[in-house]
């Protein structure tokens, strides 16, 4: 299964309130990308036991992987270690000591525009909006004369784009090989 997106966290000394951060943090991720996702938690050389509940976490959590720094190097060098060992198509850098409330997930997308796909049958007929979610159908079949047609996934249910031929060759790569996408139309 492709990973789609990589959420890179690094941590230092978040023993407290790291066990907390993952259960939010996988609650708000999960529907948005169907389980494709990994959480790269970067231990940056933390003295209190956040390695240890971390590692705890990583043997229940098969989305969940640790990397341990051998001392503190600081948060940018922490943050450079997981966008090296990220393998998703998208990488999403958050802290993980909350500040960065991960419920804002969805409203940043609803800020770029998107509509969940529940949320299209409140769109007027000509009424242009973006959609985004998790490629889960793609089609071009020889009959369609160069149409694709693509079903994307959101946490609310499906949307099913056509893309015209011009637009499938201006986007080639992304259509055929992106597992996210954003459309608009």
């Amino acid at each position: 299964s492709t990973t789609v997106l990589s959420i890179v966290v690094p941590v230092h000394n978040e023993a407290a309130g790291i066990a907390k951060f993952h259960d939010r943090l996988t609650r708000v991720v999960e529907p948005l990308v169907n389980s494709k996702y990994e959480v790269i938690y970067c231990n940056d050389g933390s003295s209190d036991a956040t390695a240890e509940i971390l590692l705890g976490i990583a043997q229940k959590d098969t989305h969940c992987r640790l990397l341990s720094l051998s001392k503190n190097f600081g948060k940018e060098l922490a943050v450079v270690a997981g966008i090296h060992a990220a393998g998703g198509e998208a990488v999403l850098l958050i802290d993980g000591d909350g500040q960065h409330p991960v419920e804002l997930l969805r409203p940043l997308l609803d800020r770029a525009g998107a509509v969940t796909a529940k949320g299209l049958s409140g769109a007027r007929p000509g009424q242009r909006v973006k959609v985004g979610g998790l490629v889960i159908v793609r089609q071009r079949p020889p009959t369609a004369k160069g149409f694709t047609f693509l079903s994307v996934e959101d946490e609310t249910g499906v949307s099913n784009f056509v893309v015209e031929p011009h637009l499938f060759e201006q986007f080639r790569r992304e259509i055929t090989q992106t597992a996210l996408v954003m459309g608009e139309g």
